[in-house]
């Protein structure tokens, strides 16, 4: 059994008897519309790409900060933005 508790700060990620925080990137949002999407899409995208679950959440928490800098529900930057900037 996996899950991924989502706090603001940090996430939690329990997988079977482990659990272990990852956390989330600091940044002054302007617009959240549309981060838990992102953050949703960005694990899908790791995940498939066979990242382990930690790495997915992290770069997952990194496409949810990309996403609230910037205003409106359709406004995410590049990947290569994103890697660039979060180092993910």
């Amino acid at each position: 059994l996996t899950c991924i508790i989502k706090q603001g700060k940090s996430e939690i990620l329990v997988e079977g008897l482990e659990s272990f925080a990852v956390p989330s990137f600091e940044v002054k949002a302007v617009d959240t519309i549309g981060a838990g999407d992102a953050f949703g899409g960005g694990l899908l995208t790791a995940l498939l790409e066979k990242k382990s679950m930690f790495e997915s959440v992290r770069f997952a928490n990194a496409v949810a900060a990309a996403k609230v800098l910037h205003q409106g529900a359709q406004s995410l930057p590049s990947r290569r933005w994103v890697e660039k900037r979060f180092k993910v």
